[in-house]
């Protein structure tokens, strides 16, 4: 894990690691993207030890044991949360949302986070997103050119802002969670801009990650727990 999600490649204040349990006890294993109470409640009736996620479940100190990282703890499970790592590493988040969309010529942006790529021509971006990613979209329209793209997944919308003011020949962005400011800037400097949802955005990478844990670790048993998009569109 150390190896191929290097937990120095976190940014700063974001919580990546080893929480308790015992990572190294031979076991079955559970991989979702957040640990909930239906995600330990999988893993215990699996017969699982260990979940390794990628939203961590505590992000400022805490000063008793209570809610999730209670349940953990009583049930003896081990939690590993690779976070911005996964999502800037090669073959993690935003390289796969990238391919995903199917953009070519993907290559890494300044920031080493967001990713960029080609868009075939002629592709209407937020129909592709909702075929691609299974979900309705947010979007809005740009007056540039839509063929260089630049996609970052959860809540990327400052990283990618910041990645197209370095690259005049973006044309949008596609990532999970745009702020209002976010969206008046776009429209301000001719940018479309394509919201996915955190969930549709990072789920992406829930099967490759169990498919290079499987390999790396073949005496674990691991399974995915998708516990799908959080927010419904009313019909």
């Amino acid at each position: 894990m150390k190896q191929k999600y290097r937990f120095r490649w976190r940014r700063r204040a974001i919580i990546s690691g080893c929480w308790w349990g015992n990572p190294k006890r031979r076991c079955r294993a559970l991989v979702c993207l957040d640990i909930t109470p239906e995600a330990i409640e999988t893993a215990v009736a699996a017969g699982a030890a260990l979940i390794v996620s990628h939203h961590a479940v505590i992000y400022k100190p805490v000063s008793r044991m209570n809610g999730l990282p209670y349940k953990l703890a009583g049930a003896g499970m081990a939690a590993i949360a690779v976070h911005t790592n996964l999502d800037k590493c090669d073959g993690g988040v935003n390289d796969i949302l990238a391919r995903r969309l199917g953009l070519t010529d993907i290559t890494v942006a300044q920031d080493g986070l967001c990713r960029i790529g080609t868009l075939p021509e002629g592709v209407d971006l937020p129909r592709l997103a909702e075929e691609k990613l299974g979900v309705t979209v947010r979007f809005s329209a740009g007056s540039k050119p839509v063929r260089r793209v630049a996609v970052g997944g959860g809540s990327c919308g400052e990283y990618l802002l910041k990645t197209a003011a370095q690259d005049p020949d973006i044309g949008a962005i596609v990532t999970g969670e745009l702020k209002h400011p976010h969206w008046l800037e776009c429209r301000a400097r001719g940018i479309a801009a394509v919201d996915a949802g955190h969930h549709p955005t990072e789920a992406v990478v829930l099967e490759p990650l169990a498919a290079i844990l499987r390999e790396a670790f073949p005496a674990v048993v691991w399974s995915v727990f998708d516990g799908g998009n959080v927010w419904r569109v009313r019909s």
